[in-house]
């Protein structure tokens, strides 16, 4: 159990306990399975939200990772294009003087 809950459940034990002293168990008696199922349900609400962040913190990891990869590529291609433009008007004015 997480520690929050668990203070959560310390504290309404204690609350608990000064109703029993002041008005007997059968005070409590019908609420208590309630106040566990209750606490029970949080616990696993407050895991799963622990899951969840760390999910969330790989997916940013990840798709900064992919950002990266991304602009590198986009550069990658940028030169390549240059490149080709470069060689295909080199051919171009070759082709020309050819002829000329």
């Amino acid at each position: 159990m997480s520690e929050r809950v668990q203070n959560l459940a310390s504290s309404v034990y204690s609350e608990f306990e000064v109703m029993i002293g002041t008005y007997g168990d059968g005070v409590i008696k019908n609420l208590m399975p309630q106040v566990v199922t209750i606490l029970e349900s949080l616990n696993q609400a407050y895991r799963e939200k622990q899951e969840h962040e760390v999910e969330l913190e790989l997916l940013h990891v990840e798709n900064d990772n992919l950002k990266v990869q991304f602009e590198r590529e986009k550069q990658v291609r940028k030169t390549n294009e240059q490149v080709n433009l470069t060689n295909f008007l080199s051919l171009l004015l070759l082709a020309y003087l050819l002829h000329k």
